[in-house]
């Protein structure tokens, strides 16, 4: 699946233009919130068809995302009982809203251009566990109520086009995955209400909707080259910050896949996801692939933004597989990195978090032994990064974890003698909430930690 480039504006430049009228910020640059508690052309040879269908982005929808090969790791744990801050008054609704608006936030909508400023007038419910296709502009299985619309829409000043859902409100009832190559866009006028989850989070090297495949993007980890028989583990994805290094092995003398790059600005001036991470060395076997960037979703409402108890709204990096064993007296591969974190960018009058948001990267891949390597895990709903994956028995080592809240993803472990080193972990991505003075409330987790923009 090919990707694009982006270009970025500089500084604040967009958000001022934006928030011309009122633009507020934190008392210092880029303050943050304390949440609690192309592709190359060797890409790696293709898993067996019983592996690929695993990982078809629309097998079982049911299931909220791969976790990994840690069995006793929680992907949703329970959101501890928060505080109860209270509720708010509702904004008034506009009596058109299918005009461009002229109350409730009084501002623009970020990244649109000014003929596409205006919302739907239905309301929409997804009562039963699905997904959204940005690239079909499609929620199978769901009928659009009159007045709502589902477009593709540029993006500006420059970025991925985009896909656009205008509704009057929204409630997300089920588990909903979010798929395809554009960034999703949520425009209400009224309510946006997540009672369960709407997750553009990575499943390993497929990419959350809006980011970055396996070995690409912006922030894409490096491949390692391995010329011996052992074998150095693939870098991991940047994004909000830098992304982890491949493992060394042979005593240092063959090195990890460099770290990914840091891009894009703190305020999101360009709606983008995730990047994809490295590849280990394969030795004889085929490369395993890096885990894939987290998509971005952004939500604008003229009147609020909930994210219930127990609730997730996700973009996390995907794990990078384990290195690969492939058959006796074959040389065996390292870990693959994992990819970054994506991003969320939340605008409303009113933003109640008592639930889970989250935009963690992926964790490396073990490298192989005399067994495959383990899988790392995809970006975790919880404040700590996902957990790398186990070596392969003897000779492996185990990956790196990735970013989270106050985490820097860790390096892929190294090996010091005859075997196969780790991938490394995915940074976390970038996380921008918009809120009126005093309206952002409730005692969910936030990781990483926010931008707060006020007007």
């Amino acid at each position: 699946m090919a990707r694009r480039s982006v270009g970025h504006a500089t500084g604040c430049a967009i958000v001022l233009s934006l928030f011309a009228s009122a633009c507020v910020f934190s008392p210092i640059a880029g303050s943050e919130i304390n949440g609690d508690a192309g592709k190359n052309a060797d890409a790696a040879v293709p898993f067996d068809a019983e592996q690929r269908d695993a990982l078809d982005p629309r097998r079982d929808a049911t299931e909220p995302g791969d976790a990994g090969p840690n069995a006793d790791a929680e992907l949703f744990p329970d959101v501890p009982d928060p505080l109860d801050t209270g509720g708010f008054e509702d904004a008034e609704p506009q009596e058109d809203a299918t005009e461009p608006f002229d109350s409730g936030l009084e501002e623009p909508i970020p990244h649109l251009a000014a003929s596409e400023q205006y919302f739907g007038t239905g309301a929409l419910e997804l009562p039963s566990n699905g997904f959204i296709d940005t690239d079909m502009l499609l929620l199978p299985g769901v009928t659009l109520p009159s007045g709502a619309s589902f477009e593709h829409a540029p993006q500006l000043p420059s970025g991925p086009e985009l896909a656009v859902l205008r509704v009057d409100t929204l409630v997300v009832g089920a588990y909903i995955r979010v798929v395809g190559e554009r960034p999703l866009v949520i425009i209400a006028r009224g309510e946006v209400q997540i009672d369960n989850a709407l997750d553009a989070t990575a499943r390993n090297e497929l990419p959350g909707a809006g980011g970055w495949g396996s070995q690409e993007g912006d922030g894409r980890g490096g491949d390692a080259n391995g010329t011996t028989s052992s074998d150095s583990g693939g870098g991991g994805g940047g994004f909000g910050e830098i992304g982890g290094e491949g493992g060394t092995s042979n005593n240092g003398n063959e090195p990890g896949g460099t770290r990914g790059a840091s891009y894009g600005t703190d305020t999101l001036d360009v709606l983008v996801g995730g990047s994809g991470g490295g590849r280990g060395s394969g030795g004889q076997c085929p490369r395993a692939p890096g885990g894939g960037g987290g998509g971005a979703i952004q939500i604008y409402s003229l009147t609020a933004i909930r994210i219930a108890q127990g609730a997730r709204l996700g973009a996390g990096g995907g794990g990078g597989r384990g290195g690969r064993e492939c058959g006796p007296g074959m040389n065996s591969g390292a870990g693959s990195g994992g990819g970054s974190g994506g991003a969320l960018h939340l605008i409303a009058p009113q933003i109640e978090n008592r639930g889970v948001i989250q935009a963690n990267g992926g964790a490396g891949g073990g490298g192989a032994g005399m067994t495959s390597g383990a899988a790392g895990q995809n970006g975790q709903f919880i404040s700590g990064g996902a957990n790398g994956g186990a070596g392969g028995a003897a000779t492996g080592t185990r990956g790196g974890d990735g970013g989270g809240k106050n985490l820097p993803p860790e390096d892929g472990e190294d090996h010091e003698d005859v075997g196969n080193a780790a991938g490394a972990g995915g940074s976390a991505g970038r996380i921008v909430i918009v809120t009126g003075t005093n309206a952002l409330t409730g005692t969910g987790t936030v990781s990483p930690q926010a931008r707060r923009e006020m007007f």
